[in-house]
């Protein structure tokens, strides 16, 4: 009996050891996703529309480049389920949108100051669907580079 014990012992260790045990447990990790994204321009204005689901890591809804230095104008409409979410530009904070059951809240116009090179429109929260459609107006074409948006910010 001590050797059949002592068998089944040393065949559990030795399948252990070479990575035989079961491991295909479960693990759920909940980040942002975007589940639809669409990113168009007419004339000066770029319009990003989509849905967000947030959970605690960071969104791009829109990234715009610019040649130079100019003044935009961003404004969104959104609609969310719960929770607190933020938007910031470049990681600044420029807009605290409104906690729990919203429905086509608009934000009204914000100006804001891009910088030569890549802006983004960060989108920061915790646990939360979100709806948008962020416009951003910029009043000389001819400094867009390029647009995108409906990404997430890699991890360090």
């Amino acid at each position: 009996m001590k050797k059949i014990k002592g068998f089944i012992l040393l065949i559990l260790i030795a399948s252990i050891l070479s990575g035989c045990a079961y491991t295909d447990w479960p693990i759920q990790i909940k980040t942002t996703s975007f589940e639809a994204s669409k990113i168009e321009q007419n004339d000066n204005v770029i319009m990003s529309k989509g849905k967000v689901k947030v959970h605690d890591s960071y969104g791009v809804l829109l990234a715009v480049e610019v040649s130079e230095n100019t003044p935009g104008t961003m404004k969104i409409v959104y609609s969310n389920d719960k929770n607190e979410l933020e938007i910031f530009q470049d990681w600044r904070k420029i807009l605290q949108l409104e906690e729990g059951n919203v429905s086509e809240k608009d934000s009204g116009e914000i100006t804001v100051e891009l910088s030569k090179g890549l802006n983004e429109f960060i989108i920061s929260g915790t646990d939360c669907s979100c709806e948008y459609v962020i416009s951003l107006s910029i009043p000389a074409i001819d400094k867009i580079v390029s647009y995108d948006g409906g990404y997430l910010i890699p991890n360090d």
